[in-house]
């Protein structure tokens, strides 16, 4: 009848179910019904009862499972009475599970309905020895019920950055006293015999206060028996007479050794640190991951800088010809494979990273992208941050041995937090020897560069012997920067660096609202002296779109209380940006190259690029509104006008001294209910 059925339906193509039930009532079959999961879980126990039922008991211990106690294991090599627990076997549709599981070690499906739980599914087989228990023999064994012949491999290595030995102050913290802790940290050779430092480099003999001295490789790159970079070698060795390096805290740097308080105490520490203006170094404060050498593996599977990523390379090796523009582009593996070459000397800054820079306690300090959380709901930002904004918080450095970075300060006058992953570094931070006003920090800024103040474009290689010298303006300390350690670098600091190692670093840079009578005058001076001053530039609409974003979240923390000259600083940033925005012609790409030709159509373009960025400035999205509401906390302060602000700060340390605490909530709160009110 099911022939007859299926001739009928093949003539009749439009019949319907109940028709052929009707012409055939017998013989139509019907649709299985879906089996209930309570019924699937007893057909699947039956099964495996009887395929226990079936298969004879083995005398060959078992391997243990990862869940399987130490007793229970022994007890079953000695021959106890005592039997294990209860266990299934898998069935034999289940081949794949069989193939990657030892026998007997997963509960069954009743006994997880008592407990409650599940089992967590196992996906490597580790063949584990436990002493007093006779040795597994797995030649010959036959693990599966299909008799085939079961490979058991052993355990995968990990990546070799993970096999090597770490070290760690915490560690060492348990083991050693606190003095001997601090001796393990000190090092006095450091790049000798390093990746990348030819054996004949000549070393340098690193001043150090209360301590041994430390031995340092001097950047050789030689050619035709000279050294090609012999003026950068002479100003390292300057440092290295000048410039001590520092082991413990002093008036200008301050050293927090484990064990640290808690993260509350901590931060609140490191902001009042950074506020007048002394750095933080954190020694050992994370348990490093040290590697043998930077490796492509290692900077991709570690930290997603994979080979083929296109990085900015700042060679040094044509620094002095090209000043401006040293930088050239390359594949991530070409840098990694300039390591071992001796006559590179090259470094990579900026690669915009994964994760936050610094370790992620310290995300809480940077009130910039809290003011972008907490205001893209409420304000549309159609552009959002740009991709410096976001590498600022979240770079990466990677440097060849023996490479240095000449002494600037970084742009925008942002804090800075330093993390040393690999390598080491030897980190000179200045400070001022005195303290200087707000109408001052422009002298002591040109001071510490060593250029002449009327004459932004001079620099000292241009007059020997004369202008300025740094000791008059300011005294510097080095830093010993080693894998686990962490140093905040307060706002616009003049710093210098030299990595006798090849070494990987990561950091961020970031702006704290108790800290803005810092960043007022850096900025102030990096519109006329940015060229020479600070290591990149920044865009200044997007760096004032930023200011305006924090202006717009002061009311969703009215509770707040605010460093006085340090708020003033915001607000006077705030409501004259014109003040700030760079001047100097590396700003708007219009160098003069030394073609005279040129020199008209340079000044043209660097006037109209100049003339369209402060129309952008002015008519930046809610930049009237961030101007109403800075006007309304001036006001409620007691300045009038934006010439009272700056004679406000014209008093008194303009870097060392943020102001007593004040509160705005008042006004606050009124522009809170104003604007719900509209």
């Amino acid at each position: 009848m099911l022939a007859a059925m299926s001739r009928y339906k093949r003539s009749h193509p439009n019949v319907t179910d109940e028709e052929l039930r009707a012409k055939y009532p017998r013989d139509l079959p019907q649709a299985p019904r879906k089996k209930t999961l309570r019924q699937q879980e007893k057909e699947s126990a039956a099964r495996k009862r009887r395929q226990r039922e079936r298969r004879p008991d083995k005398s060959t211990p078992k391997i243990p499972s990862r869940g399987t106690s130490l007793a229970t294991v022994t007890n079953a090599a000695e021959g106890s009475a005592q039997r294990p627990q209860k266990r299934h076997r898998p069935s034999d549709s289940d081949s794949e599970s069989r193939e990657n599981m030892a026998e007997g070690v997963t509960p069954g499906p009743s006994k997880w309905r008592e407990e409650g739980t599940r089992p967590t599914p196992r996906l490597e087989v580790f063949e584990y020895r436990i002493e007093g228990t006779p040795e597994v023999t797995l030649e010959g064994g036959d693990l599966s019920s299909d008799g085939e012949d079961m490979t058991v491999e052993p355990p995968k290595t990990p990546p070799a950055w993970r096999e090597l030995t770490t070290i760690s102050v915490r560690d060492k913290e348990t083991q050693t006293s606190e003095t001997e802790q601090v001796t393990l940290r000190r090092r006095t050779d450091l790049g000798i015999g390093a990746l990348g430092v030819l054996p004949d480099a000549l070393t340098v003999e690193w001043t150090t206060l209360s301590g041994p001295h430390a031995r340092v490789v001097l950047p050789y790159i030689p050619n035709a028996g000279k050294n090609t970079v012999c003026q950068v070698s002479d100003m390292v060795s300057r440092h290295a007479r000048e410039d001590p390096i520092l082991l413990d805290s002093n008036d200008h740097v301050v050293f927090l050794r484990p064990p640290f308080p808690d993260d509350a105490t901590l931060i609140e520490t490191i902001i009042d640190h950074l506020a007048h203006n002394r750095g933080i170094k954190l020694e050992g404060f994370q348990k490093p991951e040290i590697v043998e050498s930077l490796t492509c593996d290692y900077m991709s599977k570690r930290w997603n800088v994979h080979p083929k990523r296109r990085v900015d390379v700042h060679d040094g090796g044509v620094v002095n010809k090209r000043c401006l523009h040293p930088r050239s582009e390359i594949f991530q593996w070409q840098f990694i494979e300039g390591l071992s070459d001796p006559k590179r000397s090259d470094k990579v800054l900026d690669i915009p990273m994964s994760q936050w820079g610094g370790p992620p306690l310290f995300g809480l300090i940077n009130d910039e992208c809290d003011a972008w959380n907490n205001t893209s709901q409420e304000y549309s930002w159609p552009t959002g941050m740009s991709r410096e904004q976001w590498s600022d918080m979240n770079w990466g450095a990677e440097h060849h041995a023996a490479v240095y970075t000449e002494h600037h300060h970084d742009g925008q006058g942002k804090n800075t937090v330093i993390v040393a992953e690999q390598g080491c570094k030897l980190w000179t931070a200045y400070s001022p020897v005195r303290p200087y006003t707000r109408r001052e920090v422009q002298e002591y800024y040109n001071g510490t560069l060593e250029l002449y103040a009327n004459e932004p474009s001079s620099s000292e290689e241009d007059v020997e012997g004369e202008g300025p010298q740094r000791l008059d303006y300011a005294v510097g300390y080095t830093l010993l920067m080693l894998p686990g350690d962490c140093y905040f670098q307060p706002a616009g600091a003049i710093h210098a660096v030299y990595t006798p190692e090849a070494s990987f670093t990561r950091g961020s840079s970031f702006w704290s609202l108790s800290t803005m009578h810092q960043v007022e005058p850096a900025r102030l001076y990096d519109a006329t002296y940015g060229n020479l001053a600070m290591n990149t530039d920044r865009n200044p609409v997007q760096v004032y779109k930023a200011l305006v974003c924090m202006m717009l979240n002061l009311p969703t923390n009215p509770e707040r209380r605010y460093r006085k000259r340090s708020l003033a600083s915001f607000l006077l940033m705030i409501l004259d940006p014109k003040a700030y925005v760079p001047t100097h012609r590396r700003a708007y790409g219009a160098d003069v190259q030394g073609e005279a030709h040129y020199e008209v159509m340079f000044l043209a373009e660097h006037r109209k690029r100049l003339a369209r960025t402060i129309t952008e400035i002015k008519d930046c999205q809610w930049s009237a509104l961030a101007r109403t509401n800075a006007t309304k906390v001036a006001q409620f302060l007691g300045w009038s006008s934006i010439d009272a602000i700056r004679e406000f700060l014209n008093e008194g340390d303009a870097l060392g001294d943020p102001g007593e605490m004040v509160s705005i909530e008042g006004v606050l709160n009124r522009i809170t209910k104003l604007k719900r009110f509209h």
